[in-house]
């Protein structure tokens, strides 16, 4: 039976069932209720039964509070229903011990403390040190695990728990003594995993009691896996929601440790961790994946499976994933980019797997300060990323300004010699590539190019970040190629080229000599004949555009992205359209958004907003967001299911990126923190570390009476209070 916060009295005027009591109908009566001298405050009455229970003993019972020889069940469990002996059997429960122990923990011991404390002077003092002793354990455990700090050591003396605690008894003198007295009873391991798990679990629930009171009860799911240091198999889960100032929240809810990567698996984990949250699929309006086959799989992926349960649940392949493929693409389509890709990450590993030459480099830059000012103070090179290929500018741009250095780097190792065959042979192919124009060319080329789509990849990676505004950002680096893709822009890049190349070891552009195609694979046409290199180059560079816009586009032209553009287009449209033209935009509300938005209210509160909007100039989704999270709450109101619409598209997320943040901080746990620590431990350790602030805001009192909900450590502690704080 679930225990009501308080206890039910109906109103004056309510209209009891009678209940059949031999022949006559007997009912129960308001006024008992009522707290006078013959009334009994301490009744609730469950309208479902038609029956009477007394509040404290109900209450204390299920706590286990209430042990006592002789317990009166029909007002603990069954109900009390007699009404004709009513009055008599009050009074009689009223003056029973059974009752009297419920009312002293029910009002005497949160106000004065508890019944042994009240009644030995020794036993009060001691209990109030105890208490105060353990809101330091918690306090240690708190900040230790908030920080990402190792809890355990080698041994338990010499952990950071134990000695943070001997530290803090400096200040607390009784805390030194009462670890002594009580051995490890209180810091023990499954103890600190039991504190461990009802800090997280209190900073959940808070998480979820936000996610239910915000702006709408719509929810995203975003979810990736991982292998983590100790080989196991991890899948992450994060909901995008929107707070009550319509700004969206990506929040981190947990790992869970899976057998298997199959689809069925992750699809039931997910479930499984919504139930345990109270969250229902009813409300899930979007999903976030990679392009991994078991998540976005047309026939049985992940997002396949939960759009089958809800059709609503509109899944986006993340915008990240799809922009680096976009890019690796791209790169593998154009001779100069493919060039500069694969020796850049040769140059890099050679100077970085080698502390000698990395010794070898700085030297060489210091002693290249006089001869080359631009070289002076550069930073050394940077590592390309082993999963994103949209880190590339950076990288690029690292090894130009290196690039003198670097050629002397190669000189002075082959003269030194003691390398072997393998690496000698390497750094001879980077030497020689180095002074080849087409290296330099790609070089720079991929650094302008990609010097975009990695400003791309920081915006996408915003929690805040929409798919319908991620898809608008894309199309603008799109753009923003495109409008250098001319005649004019090529010559002004071609030309710094060879400016920036006149300083360095690099050969001058040439036109290869044309070879003769074999008879037997002439197709009969004559090839094309660049008269200059300068128009080879010209090639490079628009191919080089063009397959980077060309892939982008691909990639970012999902099924998802059309059904968003259509809402984002009748939200614009119904600022310069009449009414009745929105009608044939509407019906995408009517075929996926039925029974979320009145399509009738839809329309005339459209022309509402119309008129709300009319002194503003709106463009982008962005720009209706802003206008919208501006006006009143009366205003709010009056366009209630437009509020819907745009909560629609803010929810779904552009990147599951805050997903893969997650995995930043799991292998700071595992590296730190031991990789054979249980899965319940790990998992709080990565909530408390990852929600700082609602770390920093948990109530250590509600946890620490949470702690002492039985017997033995509540007769040991007694209950906390802001007291004990002190």
């Amino acid at each position: 039976m679930v225990i009501p916060d308080s206890p039910f009295h109906p109103p004056k005027n309510y209209k009891f069932p009678p209940t059949q009591q031999g022949k006559q109908k007997r009912y129960c009566q308001s006024h008992w209720f009522e707290d006078h001298k013959d009334g009994f405050p301490w009744l609730h009455y469950d309208v479902r039964r038609n029956a009477v229970f007394c509040f404290p003993c109900m209450k204390q019972d299920s706590l286990n509070h209430c042990n006592v020889a002789k317990k009166e069940n029909a007002f603990i469990s069954t109900g009390f229903s007699k009404w004709k002996d009513a009055l008599s059997d009050f009074r009689k429960h009223q003056s029973s011990e059974c009752h009297s122990v419920s009312m002293t923990y029910e009002y005497v011991v949160p106000k004065c403390g508890n019944a042994r404390e009240m009644n030995n002077e020794t036993i009060k003092t001691s209990m109030v040190e105890n208490r105060k002793c353990f809101m330091k354990i918690l306090e240690s455990l708190r900040y230790l695990s908030r920080q990402n700090i190792a809890i355990q050591g080698k041994t338990d003396a010499e952990s950071n728990f134990m000695q943070l605690l001997m530290l803090r008894a400096i200040d607390f003198r009784p805390l030194k003594r009462w670890l002594k007295n009580m051995n490890d009873t209180y810091t023990s391991h499954p103890i600190q995993n039991e504190i461990l798990n009802l800090l997280s679990h209190d900073v959940i629930r808070s998480l979820v009691r936000d996610i239910k009171g915000g702006q709408c009860s719509y929810f995203s799911l975003i979810s990736d896996e991982y292998t983590d240091i100790a080989n196991n198999e991890q899948l992450t889960i994060c909901l995008r929601w929107i707070d009550k100032n319509m700004d969206a929240q990506e929040d981190f809810i947990g790992f869970y440790e899976i057998p298997n990567i199959k689809a069925t698996t992750i699809e039931s984990v997910i479930k499984d961790a919504l139930i345990r949250l109270q969250l229902s699929l009813d409300d899930c309006r979007g999903q976030c994946y990679d392009g991994a086959s078991n998540m976005l799989g047309k026939k049985s992926g992940v997002a396949t499976r939960i759009k089958n349960i809800q059709p609503k649940a509109i899944d986006t392949h993340c915008h990240c994933h799809s922009l680096s493929l976009s890019v690796k693409d791209a790169t593998k389509g154009s001779k100069v980019l493919t060039i500069a890709m694969d020796y850049s990450k040769e140059i890099v590993l050679l100077i970085k797997l080698s502390p000698k030459r990395e010794n070898i480099l700085g030297e060489v830059k210091d002693n290249l300060e006089g001869e080359m000012e631009y070289v002076t103070d550069t930073p050394g090179l940077a590592k390309f990323s082993a999963t994103r290929w949209t880190v590339r500018s950076g990288c690029f741009n690292r090894i130009y300004l290196n690039y003198a250095a670097l050629q002397k780097v190669w000189d002075e190792c082959l003269v030194s010699g003691g390398l072997s065959v393998e690496i000698k042979a390497r750094i001879i192919g980077c030497q020689s590539q180095m002074r080849s124009f087409d290296f330099f060319f790609g070089l720079l080329l991929g650094e302008r190019l990609f010097a975009h789509s990695d400003n791309l990849s920081k915006t996408l990676q915003g929690k805040k970040i929409s798919a319908v505004v991620g898809h608008r950002v894309a199309m603008l680096m799109v753009d923003t190629l495109l409008r250098i893709r001319n005649d004019t822009s090529f010559d002004l890049f071609y030309e710094s080229v060879l400016s920036k190349k006149s300083d360095l070891d690099v050969r001058d552009p040439e036109l290869s000599q044309r070879k003769k195609i074999p008879s037997r694979f002439s197709s009969g046409t004559t090839p094309h004949e660049f008269s200059s290199a300068k128009d080879v180059y010209r090639k490079y560079y628009f191919e080089a555009i063009d397959l980077l816009t060309g892939h982008v586009k691909e990639r970012f032209n999902q099924p998802s992205f059309k059904i968003f553009m259509k809402l984002e287009a009748l939200l614009l449209d119904s600022l310069v359209k009449e009414m009745s033209e929105l009608e044939k935009d509407s019906m995408i509300i009517k075929e996926i958004y039925g029974d979320d938005v009145n399509l009738d209210k839809l329309l005339t509160q459209l022309e509402l907003f119309k008129t709300l909007a009319k002194n503003s100039d709106l463009s982008t989704f962005s720009d209706i967001l802003g206008l919208v999270k501006t006006l009143s709450g009366g205003e709010k109101s009056s366009i209630s299911e437009v509020i819907t619409v745009i909560n629609l598209l803010n929810v779904n997320p552009a990147s599951s990126s805050t997903g893969e943040r997650s995995f930043s901080c799991a292998r700071r746990v595992l590296t730190w923190q031991r990789s054979t620590m249980e899965q319940d431990r790990f998992n709080s350790l990565a909530i408390l570390n990852t929600h700082k602030d609602r770390t920093d805001s948990l109530d250590l009192i509600r946890v620490a009476n949470n702690f002492v909900t039985n017997d033995n450590r509540k007769r040991h502690f007694g209950t906390f209070t802001t007291l004990d704080l002190e």
